[in-house]
């Protein structure tokens, strides 16, 4: 969104929908008009122009053969009051997310201190309703019905890891484009030893995890110290924008493949494998990678 949802702004956004509550609009200059004469000191404050185009570019308002608001929009313009200013300030944010919402969250749990000050300032007027929104709205983008994105960035750290290699002169096999069967990612060889890169994508509000296969994990202890699992941390702002480059790139570590057996307890009857399972090691376990993504990196995973 052109700027993150102000009192004003929901105000306007309010007139506008209370306007076609009252008399239908046949254009969007007769609705912007309709809107402006509302007999109230608001409507003269407000930007009612910019706030229609934003209801538009955010397919919360289109014109057909008539202005046509989405209905819960409408659903919150019968009464001009804190509660209807912030169901309209939670659709703007579902529809127009900043960066930070996705660090803002860390185990269901609002973290305002991941919120840049200025952001935060602009949205104090929701006072303890913001938590709230940040809470949906999060849990709106990283949902697991939203396993394509996730599987896109995990493309995405792979191709910056390939990106990273190839800055140094390596040739890497992508051997993940072929099968999952491998138990990791990339292979290269360096003189008479072969690397096994196995590569985790994540945003720095997740990067003290790691989701790890059955597969994968059994690679480790087959492969020992020719395999290793790679962290690349990426800026919260790609989910948003589904775009990454170089500057994206917060770190990338390494953890050894003896660090990650070593977390994971032996079979027993009360412990068996399924299909994958969560790691958490602690930041001793991680090694420095040494790789850099090289400066022309550019990914758009937006299709």
């Amino acid at each position: 969104m052109r700027a993150l949802p102000s009192r004003g702004r929901c105000h306007a956004a309010f007139l506008l929908a209370y306007s076609i509550r009252l008399k239908p609009a046949v254009t969007l200059e007769a609705w912007i008009t309709a809107a402006l004469g509302r007999s109230t000191i608001m409507a003269a404050a407000t930007d009612i122009p910019g706030t229609a185009q934003i209801l538009m570019a955010a397919n919360l308002a289109r014109v057909d053969a008539s202005v046509v608001l989405d209905e819960r929009l409408l659903r919150v313009s019968v009464r001009a009051d804190h509660r209807s200013f912030v169901a309209i300030a939670h659709l703007l944010l579902s529809r127009f997310p900043p960066g930070w919402i996705v660090s803002a969250v860390v185990d269901g749990e609002f973290r305002p201190e991941y919120v840049p000050d200025a952001d935060l300032q602009r949205l104090a007027w929701l006072g303890d309703d913001l938590a709230l929104i940040v809470r949906s709205v999060h849990r709106t983008i990283t949902s697991t019905s939203d396993a394509k994105l996730r599987r896109q960035i995990g493309d995405v750290g792979e191709l910056a890891v390939v990106s990273a290699l190839e800055s140094i002169g390596v040739v890497p096999d992508h051997v993940s484009l072929v099968s999952d069967v491998y138990g990791y990612d990339i292979e290269y060889q360096s003189g008479q030893d072969v690397h096994r890169l196995e590569v985790k994508a994540c945003i720095r509000s997740t990067a003290d995890r790691v989701i790890v296969s059955r597969n994968e994990f059994e690679k480790a202890i087959v492969f020992g110290s020719s395999w290793r699992l790679i962290q690349v941390c990426f800026a919260s702002g790609i989910v948003v924008r589904k775009r990454a480059t170089c500057a994206d790139v917060l770190f990338m570590r390494e953890l050894p493949a003896s660090s990650l057996v070593s977390l994971a307890p032996p079979s027993t009857d009360g412990f068996r494998w399924l299909e994958s399972a969560e790691f958490r090691p602690s930041h001793d376990s991680w090694n420095e990678s040494g790789l850099n993504v090289a400066d022309d990196f550019d990914v758009d995973f937006a299709a």
